[in-house]
């Protein structure tokens, strides 16, 4: 399993936003994957 750190982000107007930083090499690009209405951070595991 990949180690990975959880975390929020939250706008000015009070929305908070969960999301998951993986480790990984530093000259890779990152990479933003957004899970769809019935889906979560989980399907991105393995």
């Amino acid at each position: 399993m990949t180690d990975f750190t959880d975390a929020y982000w939250s706008s000015q107007d009070g929305l908070r936003l969960h999301y998951r930083e993986y480790a990984g090499p530093a000259d890779r690009p990152p990479v933003l994957c957004l899970p769809g209405l019935t889906r979560n951070a989980r399907d991105f595991e393995g």
